[in-house]
């Protein structure tokens, strides 16, 4: 459990930072803010129409706030390598996978939290009447899976690339690949044969479309199918970031060794002892 010292030294670093709690009540109040106004414009009834298009309003934003979480982890490891803090903690017993650990704990927590924070604004058009207690509750689980492959994302990026702009543009870029491509598959698979198990599964996209109460009634195994192979593909760029991160460090200190050694060549030193002699 060598990764919870470093887990502990982010979460103190988050604490004393006053958007981790702003970014809480701003969302949740952001949330209230389309939600009421569109439900007392509409009316409230169980046959009113207007509970289930706030609650896909809702869903749309929670979807796009999801995505963009992997803007924070994009310069996570990055920025310790830039400022020369990295290498001083594989000095100790710290491998790559501890610091892959603990910088997607403490950024995920903070993330969760303010996910967490939303989500109960999804069940005010629920009781408003339109939406089922199942949907918001499969739709919640989608963006969680949304919100995880968005982090990692992010941290594959950082473990990759140092600059902190091409960092952030390979996380969104790699984030749109895994969105929208597996749903143009999806797409195009539904268009010919309907409810076909393919590609396009991978796409958290087409994760939280399954969700809703018309598709997975026909069709439940598609949604199941798809958190879990969006889950796994996330566990798999998991284990892809810790490659990267320990190649890379192996190439800098290998990199820092070479410049180190050529600085103090032997030849160098004996012509200046022959100098001195």
């Amino acid at each position: 459990m060598t990764f919870l010292p470093i887990l502990e030294r982010e979460l103190r670093v988050r604490a004393r930072r006053g958007s981790t709690y702003w970014s809480r009540s701003g969302v949740a109040l952001a949330g209230l803010l389309i939600c009421l106004p569109q439900l007392f414009a509409g009316g409230i009834g169980p046959m009113s129409p207007t509970g289930k298009y706030v609650f896909d309003s809702l869903v749309v934003g929670a979807f796009l706030l999801c995505g963009a979480a992997s803007v924070l982890t994009a310069d996570a490891i990055s920025a310790e390598r830039r400022e020369g803090t990295l290498g001083l903690l594989f000095l100790t017993r710290v491998r790559s996978i501890d610091v892959l650990w603990g910088k997607l704990g403490s950024t995920g927590l903070a993330c969760l939290c303010v996910l967490v924070g939303f989500l109960p604004v999804l069940m005010i058009p629920v009781m408003a009447g339109g939406v089922t207690g199942g949907e918001a509750f499969r739709k919640a689980l989608a963006l969680l899976n949304v919100l995880f492959l968005a982090l990692v994302t992010g941290l594959l990026s950082s473990a990759r690339e140092t600059r902190k702009a091409k960092a952030f543009a390979v996380a969104i870029f790699w984030l749109c690949v895994l969105l929208f491509l597996p749903f143009f598959f999806e797409a195009i698979a539904v268009s010919s044969s309907p409810h076909r198990l393919t590609f396009g599964l991978l796409s958290p996209l087409v994760t939280v479309i399954y969700a809703g109460d018309a598709n997975y009634r026909s069709h439940p195994q598609s949604y199941w199918l798809s958190l879990v192979l969006v889950n796994t593909l996330s566990w798999l760029l998991v284990a892809w970031a810790a490659v990267e991160l320990r190649r890379r460090v192996r190439e800098e200190g290998a990199a820092d060794a070479a410049s180190a050694s050529a600085q103090f060549r032997p030849v160098d030193v004996a012509a200046m002892a022959l100098k001195r002699g």
